[in-house]
């Protein structure tokens, strides 16, 4: 059973594909046979990135598609990270045009991450995600900021060191030039945490990526080694 009702909701303003034109075409197309470079990162920040963003915003909000477990917003962003993920796949050679090939991985996509979240009930975070979610400064019901008295103030300047003096711990233990880049990446994170709008997985993933430059295979590679050292870090400070 998929999560698109039957009774389709009217689109709102604009929500046609005028914004995925040739030129997005042509950018994933350049940004496909461009290894590295400003160059490429312009052509997915100018081109490929406001259409990405308001294709997943159509399929969220013209068809009503929610989470139980994250926002609209939230939705939108890891559906924007998989697509990213997916422009190698696209195969300019083949009839299909970009826009339709990336309009069914957005909306499979969706899909099936509603469908996974009512399943488990619950986010699914790393030990790594929960520790950068424990830095963002909290907002109430209302998303208003909430005012933090002077001990709350301190708490959370004692919890920041004592994460920032645990990351260090885990750069000490580790040796491969890959895993050193992506725990940098990690600590770029936590010094702008105050900054960003939000962290989920999917965002966390993204935000990496675009730090460190690797790819989604070696990041991977990267975090598991960084979690068994993370590990061994805790067992042995709760053997102290």
């Amino acid at each position: 059973m998929t999560m698109l009702g039957r009774k389709r909701i009217k689109k709102r303003p604009g929500t046609n594909n005028a914004y995925f034109t040739q030129n997005t075409q042509d950018s994933i197309q350049f940004f496909q046979n461009v290894e590295q470079g400003r160059a490429r990162d312009e052509a997915f920040e100018k081109e490929i990135l406001p259409a990405f963003k308001k294709m997943a915003e159509y399929w969220v909000y013209s068809y009503g598609i929610e989470s139980p477990v994250q926002t609209k917003e939230e939705l939108i962003q890891g559906c924007v990270g998989f697509l990213h993920d997916s422009i190698h796949k696209w195969d300019p050679e083949r009839a299909t045009k970009a826009f339709s090939y990336f309009n069914v991985v957005a909306r499979n996509w969706l899909i099936n991450a509603v469908n996974n979240h009512k399943k488990k009930g619950i986010r699914d975070l790393s030990i790594n995600d929960a520790d950068l979610q424990a830095v963002i400064k909290e907002k109430d019901v209302n998303e208003n900021l909430v005012t933090q008295s002077a001990e709350s103030e301190m708490l959370h300047a004692e919890y920041l060191r004592l994460i920032h003096a645990r990351v260090k711990k885990i750069r000490m233990g580790l040796d491969d030039e890959k895993d050193l880049i992506v725990i940098e990446s990690i600590e770029k994170i936590f010094e702008s945490a105050e900054n960003l709008d939000f962290m989920n997985r999917s965002a966390l993933f993204v935000y990496i990526r675009e730090i460190s430059g690797l790819d989604k295979r070696a990041i991977s590679r990267s975090m598991s080694r960084i979690r068994r050292v993370y590990s061994q870090i805790r067992n042995t400070e709760l053997r102290e």
